[in-house]
């Protein structure tokens, strides 16, 4: 045999053997690789998950130091108005004592202008007098019988018994005050805004 040939075949079967052996490493090597994507996969989506989750659990603790907030401001907001209700309270009483007051001086002042003295100034008006009227219609009347004057007369003179009570008032004509004294007969005719009542001995 030509010895060349002998070398060249012992260097293809070297380079047989090797490239076999190359061949099983390439293939060891991309297993591995494989692996290594797989694991990384797994570990991604592990890194995933748990970002997840941590985003979710800062969720929830923002959710509820937002809730504990609130509840902290509604407390602080009803506490404060607590402590402004008696504050209030005391201002209203106060002001409503001032205005009442106020109030009873206003009316202690009108009763005081609307007062009159003891002894008023008697001026009867023109346009009344009791005994005046009286006269005027016995003498309108004709001759009467002598039984109806005699009862005429014992009216007059129980009328004449009766106390005549006389009013004080004070009369508002034309934005002017005009003090008067009326009889009870035409009293309700005029709007009265303080008075007295004297028997007609006392005038």
């Amino acid at each position: 045999m030509d010895p060349n040939y002998v070398l060249l075949k012992k260097e293809f079967n070297n380079l047989y053997e090797n490239s076999s052996r190359l061949n099983e490493s390439v293939s060891n090597y991309c297993d591995k690789i494989k692996e290594i994507y797989l694991d990384d996969n797994s570990f991604l989506n592990n890194l995933s998950k748990s970002y997840q989750s941590e985003q979710e659990q800062q969720q929830q603790e923002q959710q509820q130091q937002e809730q504990q907030q609130q509840q902290q401001q509604q407390q602080q907001q009803q506490q404060q108005q607590q402590q402004k209700l008696p504050k209030q309270l005391a201002n209203i009483e106060t002001q409503s004592q001032h205005q009442r007051q106020q109030e009873t001086s206003l009316l202690t002042k009108k009763l005081k202008s609307l007062s009159v003295s003891s002894s008023p100034i008697y001026s009867p008006p023109p346009s009344y007098s009791y005994t005046v009227k009286n006269k005027a219609t016995y003498s309108s009347q004709p001759h009467p019988h002598p039984q109806q004057q005699q009862q005429q007369k014992e009216k007059k003179e129980k009328k004449e018994k009766q106390p005549i009570y006389l009013t004080y008032s004070k009369l508002m004509y034309n934005n002017m005050q005009i003090t008067n004294i009326v009889g009870r007969d035409i009293v309700s005719q005029f709007p009265v805004n303080s008075y007295y009542r004297y028997k007609k001995s006392d005038i």
